[in-house]
């Protein structure tokens, strides 16, 4: 999808009406795959055993006892405190809450949230306007067909082919830096040679 956006992004002023709406539904639907791919993780982990991945012999048996116990309690969590408490159940480790790739997950949960139920661009919701001034800080380039001068940032600044690259990376980050803390090889070390561009 990022890749289908980047093409349409390339058209410039030369992209259609049609095409513009494309671009957003792609870059929308990057960035809330980057979360449900860490949802679909994160569920896994807890029913199928830390390191299933892996395959039997991969498995941390106890640790995965462990989170068994509260499969289904943690489904009612908010994705990042379900992350942290299995590593403190697994490993005795916290999550870094401060670290730069916890608050980029943080933020593109947000930013995920603020696609799934979005609001009119008058909202005077004070959370909003925080997640939209925390975005434009990441300084990723608007989409080449739309104006940044009296444009809305949110969503048609902001939803760029740059803030898809960036979802895709805070999500793999994120799950790359979990599994290193936990001493387990990431379900996604075999596609390290992949780059973001």
């Amino acid at each position: 999808m990022r890749d289908l956006a980047a093409a349409i992004d390339q058209k410039g002023d030369t992209a259609s009406e049609e095409e513009k709406a494309q671009h957003l539904g792609y870059i929308a639907g990057s960035i809330m795959q980057s979360v449900a791919a860490l949802e679909s993780e994160a569920w896994n982990m807890y029913h199928n055993g830390l390191g299933s991945h892996l395959g039997s012999n991969g498995i941390d048996a106890e640790a995965s006892e462990k989170l068994k116990v509260f499969a289904e309690d943690v489904d009612r969590m908010q994705l990042i405190p379900r992350y942290d408490f299995a590593s403190k159940l697994a490993r005795g480790v916290c999550l870094d809450k401060g670290s730069t790739i916890i608050q980029n997950l943080d933020l593109l949960i947000k930013l995920r949230n603020e696609i799934t139920h979005y609001k009119s661009l008058n909202s005077e919701d004070y959370e909003t306007r925080l997640l939209f001034q925390s975005l434009e800080k990441k300084t990723v380039a608007p989409p080449s067909f739309f104006s940044q001068k009296g444009g809305n940032f949110f969503p048609l600044l902001c939803l760029s082919h740059g803030r898809a690259t960036w979802a895709l990376k805070t999500s793999v980050d994120f799950l790359e830096d979990f599994y290193l803390k936990l001493c387990i090889l990431s379900p996604l070390a075999a596609y390290r040679k992949f780059r973001f561009s």
